[in-house]
């Protein structure tokens, strides 16, 4: 039914960076997208970006420790997340995330993406965001900058995160949280 839904969508395309575990990265898409659409699998996150930026483009990108890909989309501000792999709990903790050209809207019962390059410690971070209201799990780090998942839909520009620590931060994407059926 979703892969369905979504091929009448329009002739979307998927790429595909799977960092060391390329193999779980194709099952979680397949999983989201189903087997309809079109799908490569690319060895670099910036070839799986740049696809991102192609006509009905979409990559799913995994969260590897040792790859910050994520932290490039502050500079590409029309490439936004908009839905993390597995969309299930059952599946197992988030993985990857899929970025497309594309607006979010806030569906009900989000997630937000924020990165920072604050030195600060993730757990002081979390407690410096949860003293303005601002519920943060740490989902990735590397290079320096972290990757959080906000409890809610935020808009850029949101005065509490732009207290937050750190000089380059922002807002990346937001998605559906995970749930069970």
């Amino acid at each position: 039914v979703m892969s369905d839904n979504l091929a009448r969508q329009g002739p979307y395309h998927l790429s595909v960076w799977g960092g060391r575990d390329t193999a779980r990265a194709v099952e979680l898409t397949r999983l989201r997208f189903g087997t309809a659409p079109r799908m490569q699998v690319l060895a670099d996150a910036k070839d799986a970006l740049a696809a991102a930026r192609t006509p009905w483009g979409v990559a799913v990108l995994a969260l590897a420790p040792d790859s910050a890909w994520w932290a490039r989309l502050l500079a590409e501000p029309r490439l936004k997340v908009f839905a993390a792999l597995p969309c299930l709990n059952r599946w197992g903790p988030q993985a990857a995330l899929a970025v497309a050209e594309v607006e979010v809207e806030p569906t009900g019962a989000d997630q937000t993406f924020w990165v920072t390059d604050s030195p600060r410690p993730a757990a002081a971070i979390a407690e410096a965001l949860s003293l303005d209201g601002v519920a943060a799990e740490l989902i990735a780090e590397s290079g320096g900058l972290k990757l959080f998942s906000l409890s809610g839909f935020f808009m850029a520009g949101d005065e509490r995160l732009a207290r937050a620590p750190g000089q380059l931060s922002g807002i990346i994407g937001a998605a559906p949280t995970p749930f069970d059926v």
